[in-house]
């Protein structure tokens, strides 16, 4: 291979991301309702128990409001949701003489539980802006610019600073609650005990793999293992083939524009595609995309001419599979 084929050639170059949070179920309590226990004598208790919850958690989220100037700029509306979600029910189980009665408190704050969710979409958000998305199911998989491995990191820390004082605040506020709501079990003659430990909010784990894949790569290993070096190309070609429709997805939504003849904002459309092309260059695989970029741009600049070029959206989608499907097919 020449080196000026080699300086063509397509490298998928990069992070593998995927990541585990905390989930809502660490504010949750459960336990089975005991035979010969009637439900009014549970509705009762979940009564007298939502109300205790809801006034102490006003209370405490006043205090710690102070604290929460970076959350308050979320819309009000939000926190009304979040307390809308921290619901302790009954939930039945089986039918007829088997049926069975579990119960679910949850102990926290809207504040608390707003905190958390802040700080974890603050941080998803982040990689999905700043990755491309390689798989979807059953778990997210992104991959990552290798340029923007230290960003990832710094974005982590400052998610992770401020889980851990969510999880100050929710270990207060739940040894503050669970003495009195043992003492509301005893009243109903509910056989639980909350334990006197609340469950933690765990840190956001990252896992991160380097990757590098590209065509003069496989060369290398078909000289060793023909099969392997075949199992690597298939693999390559599955990657790119994901990425594209990922691309074409964002580029879609200004070709759609276009095709509706919609106003365009010319510098927050060439912002979003530069920053799209830097991802796809520290990527590798902004030589897929070059030319449907450039005619993008132009199209912003003069849409008649680019639909006359391509008639309308799924016309253009149907040629932007065909180009990559050709540069795949010369790997």
């Amino acid at each position: 291979m020449s080196q000026a084929q080699k300086d063509k050639v397509i490298e998928l170059r990069g992070f593998f991301v995927t990541y585990r949070g905390p989930s809502d179920t660490v504010f949750s309590y459960s336990f089975e309702v005991e035979r010969g226990v009637q439900i009014s004598t549970i509705n009762a208790f979940l009564n007298e128990f939502k109300k205790f919850i809801a006034e102490e958690a006003r209370e405490f989220d006043e205090e710690i409001t102070r604290l929460l100037k970076e959350v308050m700029q979320l819309k009000k509306e939000n926190w009304e949701g979040y307390k809308r979600q921290l619901i302790s029910t009954i939930h039945h189980i089986g039918r007829g003489k088997n049926v069975k009665y579990v119960v679910v408190l949850t102990i926290t704050t809207p504040n608390i539980y707003g905190y958390m969710i802040y700080a974890k979409n603050k941080l998803y958000s982040w990689i999905k802006n700043n990755t491309l998305v390689l798989q979807s199911y059953p778990q997210n998989i992104y991959i990552l610019p290798e340029n923007k491995i230290k960003q990832l990191m710094e974005k982590q820390k400052e998610a992770n600073r401020m889980l851990f004082d969510a999880n100050v605040w929710y270990r207060e506020f739940y040894k503050k609650v669970v003495g009195q709501v043992n003492e509301m079990f005893k009243k109903y003659h509910i056989e639980y005990v909350l334990p006197p430990e609340p469950k933690n909010i765990h840190e956001i784990e990252l896992y991160v793999t380097p990757i590098k894949f590209s065509a003069y790569e496989i060369e290398k290993y078909a000289r060793l293992d023909p099969m392997f070096a075949s199992t690597l190309k298939k693999t390559l070609e599955t990657y790119i083939q994901q990425l594209t429709l990922q691309v074409i997805q964002k580029l879609e939504r200004y070709v759609r524009k276009i095709e509706k003849k919609q106003r365009l904002n010319r510098k927050v459309a060439k912002q979003y595609l530069d920053n799209l092309r830097q991802t796809l260059v520290a990527l590798g695989i902004e030589g897929l995309f070059t030319e449907a970029l450039q005619e993008l741009e132009e199209g912003i600049s003069n849409p008649r001419k680019f639909l006359d070029k391509y008639v309308n959206s799924e016309n253009w989608k149907v040629i932007m599979f065909e180009r990559v499907k050709t540069v795949l097919d010369n790997l």
